[in-house]
């Protein structure tokens, strides 16, 4: 039989650690774990191999599991003091964390990869995660990271698509040597005289589509080793578009 384990108090100890998992990238990183609210996220989570360590569910909306973790029952004012949903939603995990590592990738002469660099908001991270998902992009490359890839508001973002595709955090430098040591022809999102229009691009697979950051785009060593240099034309005064809204436009028109 599952054994339940009920939470009425604020003090309790594991109360107070899932909470620091929800607010503080530190303990995330410490405890290798994060958290998934939701039922349509973590049924993501389990579909794609992720481990679940502990199952928190709202006073009186406790459901049956079948793997082996640690269930809890809340008491409705402290879930409702976590969760970051609003509606009907009344369960929360915690995932140990997966490492994807560029040695260990399973590419193909046919893959397609999209690459953000420096990406900072946890929002826009979840809405790449999402697109590249949905896109069917073999694996998502994080360069010269610096935020938390398992933050609350990312995996949100990414409707649990940040658990279904491969995503590697590592150096930018480390990640050019693995794609021009596999051959990949690189198209860099970027305005500059070299530049052409996205829909001009003639695309070899494999191949990888870089992103920068909206305030200052993508650094030098990018555009030296870039195949293509690509951009979407604008209307004035506007000269970006968000992040995610522009991998977006690249990713479907590499892939007509």
């Amino acid at each position: 039989m599952m054994e339940v384990k009920k939470i009425q108090s604020r003090q309790n100890e594991a109360y107070k650690k899932l909470a620091r998992l929800f607010q503080r990238p530190r303990e995330r990183k410490k405890t290798d774990s994060f958290v998934v609210e939701g039922r349509r996220e973590i049924e993501r989570a389990l579909v794609n191999g992720y481990e679940r360590m502990q199952c928190w569910f709202r006073e009186e909306s406790v459901q049956p599991i079948t793997d082996k973790c640690a269930v809890f029952e809340l008491k409705k004012e402290l879930f409702d003091a976590l969760s970051q949903r609003s509606g009907n939603e009344n369960e929360i995990a915690v995932f140990k964390t997966r490492h994807w590592r560029l040695e260990n990738l399973d590419l193909t002469p046919k893959s397609k990869i999209l690459v953000a660099e420096a990406p900072e908001k946890p929002g826009n991270i979840g809405a790449l995660m999402r697109t590249a998902a949905g896109a069917g992009m073999d694996a998502v490359f994080i360069a010269n990271p610096k935020t938390d890839l398992y933050n609350p508001q990312s995996i949100r973002n990414s409707l649990g698509g940040i658990f279904s595709i491969p995503v590697v955090l590592d150096s930018s430098e480390k990640m050019i040597a693995y794609l021009k040591n596999h051959s990949f022809f690189i198209a860099a999102a970027v305005l500059n005289n070299n530049s052409i229009n996205y829909t001009d691009c003639e695309y070899k697979a494999p191949w990888a589509i870089v992103v920068g950051t909206e305030a200052e785009g993508l650094q030098a060593q990018w555009l030296e080793v870039a195949d293509a240099c690509i951009s979407i034309p604008m209307q004035p005064p506007i000269d970006s578009l968000n992040v995610s809204v522009a991998a977006g436009i690249l990713i479907y028109s590499a892939l007509e």
